[in-house]
């Protein structure tokens, strides 16, 4: 026999593995393990504070794009070495670029 319960807070009755107290699981597939939309799960490899963008909940996932790099998470400052420090999309935006006269004339 099934069970029954008026109102509560499960955010998934078909789904015995979610539900309200749950361990939130680090997954890229937006399962909201413990129905806490604020939870993303806790891989952070680098250390640095910041949850993987690998960890999802639904629609928001964590802010670190390269969880193997503690310089590069959502927020870090950029610096001029082709890289995207602050996960934005954008490749070393606001810094000053160094620039050398080309003495031997070979465009590099």
């Amino acid at each position: 026999m099934d069970s029954l319960a008026c109102g509560g807070s499960d955010c998934d009755d078909s789904d015995p593995n979610r539900f309200p107290g749950n361990t939130e699981i680090c997954d890229s597939e937006g399962v909201d393990e413990d129905c806490d939309p604020e939870t993303l799960g806790d891989r952070d490899v680098d250390g640095d504070g910041q949850v993987s963008a690998e960890c999802c909940n639904g629609a928001r996932c964590g802010g670190d794009c390269a969880d193997r790099l503690p310089d590069v998470f959502s927020g870090a400052a950029e610096v001029c070495d082709l890289r995207d420090q602050d996960c934005d999309g954008s490749v070393d935006e606001g810094v000053a670029v160094m620039l050398f006269e080309d003495l031997d004339g070979d465009l590099y």
